[in-house]
């Protein structure tokens, strides 16, 4: 969720302000994608302020190349090491690094063990001290020379050299303090979505319990968390001063401005703006999110190259005239008019399909726990979860042309929404 916060210093500060409360489902397979959705509405070359962002800026799990940007340029967010191996075991068991046949290994080991073992197996702890180093966070035995893997150790000294020369360092624990820090340190539009987790995974925003670790501890990523909270607590005081929140008066002003009627009319969610910037209200609603064409079962080279079109006037996405061409037989007939950017057949289509892959993905996972769940108790009660869902799936089609034209109503607004609409 700090791309927020990056994204708002690096791109959104001239012209309107752009709404950060953008939905985080950027196309299927991937719904839980708030950084790739944020920059599909706010191209990086279209708006971003050139020389701010790196060259070679990602977001997607790539070590610092401390050679390719000036340390000056180098910013990050530490997260306790158990809490963030958890978390990296529960969505999918991250082992970015891993070639398939090591990935394979992980996933047979955790199993039996779960994220007992998966923090266990050679290669995954470790990763800050890594990738502060340029190294990718899982280690695979090729890239250590198939020697004995260490946790970490050899690159530990240099790591806590370049947590030192980062030019900012929060701490995800204390998310509101290091975000007010980051607009202490680099001053310019500060928006309330910057304080929102945007990014829940597997764990809803809570906190995990480490005891499910059996007292496995990241030594070394551990005395690089430490070095960070060192590091985040002498920026404070150089740029906030002891004994002075950090925030300040942010937190009144935004509880201040939540729920009102000005604030409800100023996101493009209530404006019902696809897209576009509305001179009235003052606020940029970005591009037409080509990636989620995806859900009209256009593939995804199609999508990127489709000249999806934005009326300013109106805020609303018109699909390309070619769209008919771009859609597989298998996916139905598109209509004769696309002026919307999900025709109402394309929806029925996108809605038969989810129903139907949901369909398959239940019946995939009762042979699965059939396989291999042993307890008998937590059997009987994922069978009889998977059964609700069924049952719920079949509902859907018994509820009338009421009550599937507010499904569609509710589908059309999520998929061309800005903010999630849930």
């Amino acid at each position: 969720s700090f791309i927020a916060t990056v994204w708002n210093y690096a791109c959104g500060q001239n012209g309107p302000p752009l709404d950060l409360h953008v939905d985080p489902k950027k196309a299927p397979g991937c719904g839980e994608c708030f950084d790739l959705a944020l920059a599909d509405r706010y191209p990086k070359e279209e708006y971003c302020t050139p020389g701010v962002l790196s060259k070679p800026f990602d977001t997607q799990h790539s070590p610092v190349k401390w050679n390719k940007q000036p340390k000056e340029m180098v910013v990050g967010f530490f997260r306790k090491p158990g809490q963030r191996l958890i978390s990296a075991y529960r969505n999918g068991r991250h082992a970015s690094g891993f070639p398939p046949p090591e990935f394979e290994k992980l996933t047979a080991a955790c199993k039996s063990g779960r994220s007992a073992a998966y923090v266990r197996f050679p290669g995954i702890a470790g990763c800050y001290a890594r990738m502060l180093t340029g190294a990718n966070c899982a280690e695979s035995e090729k890239a250590r020379d198939w020697k004995a893997f260490d946790h970490g150790k050899a690159r530990l000294a240099e790591a806590l050299q370049r947590v030192d020369q980062m030019a900012f360092v929060g701490l995800t624990e204390r998310w509101d303090e290091s975000i007010c820090l980051f607009h202490r340190m680099f001053p310019g539009r500060f928006s309330e979505a910057q304080l929102l987790n945007h990014h829940h995974g597997k764990g809803g925003g809570r906190s995990y319990d480490e005891s499910e670790l059996l007292d496995f501890h990241d030594t070394v990523d551990e005395q690089i968390y430490d070095a960070a909270a060192r590091r985040f607590e002498a920026l404070l005081r150089l740029h906030v001063g002891e004994h002075v929140s950090a925030c300040g008066d942010i937190h009144a002003k935004l509880a201040a401005s939540r729920g009102t009627e000005a604030r409800e009319r100023c996101s493009c969610r209530a404006m019902q703006r696809q897209c576009g910037k509305s001179l009235e209200r003052n606020l940029d609603c970005g591009n037409c999110p080509r990636q989620r064409l995806q859900f009209l079962n256009i593939p995804a080279i199609s999508a990127r190259k489709a000249a999806v079109q934005c009326v300013e006037d109106e805020g609303v996405c018109r699909l390309p005239e070619n769209v008919k061409s771009m859609m597989p037989k298998s996916s139905g007939q598109a209509p004769a008019r696309s002026s919307r950017f999900l025709p109402r057949q394309a929806e029925s289509s996108i809605d038969s399909k989810i129903q139907a892959s949901a369909r398959e993905a239940i019946t995939s996972a009762r042979a699965v726990i059939d396989q291999n769940q042993t307890n008998s108790t937590m059997k009987a009660r994922a069978v009889k979860l998977l059964d609700n869902l069924m049952n719920q799936l079949v509902s859907l089609k018994r509820e009338g042309a009421d009550a599937a034209r507010t499904m569609e109503d509710k589908l059309f607004s999520w998929t061309f929404s800005t903010p999630s609409t849930g």
